[in-house]
């Protein structure tokens, strides 16, 4: 009879990808991505690597502090299906709020 579960190294994987300026081409630091239930933070150049999250369907948020002045251009999707050994998401795109576009007039 063998065993039908597999080690608890292979039912996780890593979740990387990268925060980049729209505008300015360049990494955004300090932003916590979160992935099925792990952290990580986005280093100098703008890359995470989100460690040990469970394979499958996984929720995905983006958090951007506040002092650092930049917001998200769209939306992160809400989940992620994340497979082993390493899933790469699409870059996500920053602007600084100094170099975004104003709002538009309520009609």
């Amino acid at each position: 009879h063998l065993e039908s579960t597999w080690p608890l190294a292979w039912q996780t994987a890593w979740v990387s990808g990268s925060l980049v300026d729209v505008l300015l081409g360049v990494g955004l630091s300090e932003v916590v991505v979160e992935v099925g239930g792990k952290t990580a933070k986005s280093d100098e150049n703008g890359l995470f690597q989100v460690k040990g999250v469970p394979l499958g369907s996984q929720l995905l948020s983006v958090t951007l502090d506040p002092r650092l002045g930049s917001a998200l251009v769209a939306e992160p999707p809400s989940t992620v299906d994340v497979s082993a050994p390493r899933t790469d998401l699409e870059p996500f795109y920053t602007v600084s709020d100094a170099l975004a576009p104003p709002e538009a007039p309520g009609w």
